[in-house]
């Protein structure tokens, strides 16, 4: 589901931070840029809670990270 509300934004960072920083140990102030406050985050729950995550960039900012043409969106920062 697509994330409404900053609970399910926490919940968001909260799968990132424990599979990229912790697991992956991606430095943290990578993990974070400036195209998440334009991206659409999508949040996978299951019965005890969130299990996953992915940022979908599209319009303007895929354009601005990717040099994507219009209509096109990029999945990245897939997390389970």
């Amino acid at each position: 589901m697509a994330v409404v509300g900053e609970d399910a934004l926490a919940a968001v960072h909260a799968v990132r931070r424990e599979v990229f920083v912790v697991e992956q140990g991606v430095p943290e102030e990578e993990e974070w840029d400036s195209y998440d406050a334009g991206a659409v985050h999508l949040l996978a729950t299951g019965p005890d809670g969130p299990v996953g995550t992915a940022r979908l960039l599209h319009g303007g900012v895929a354009r601005a990270k990717y040099g994507l043409p219009a209509g096109v969106a990029a999945l990245g920062r897939v997390a389970v």
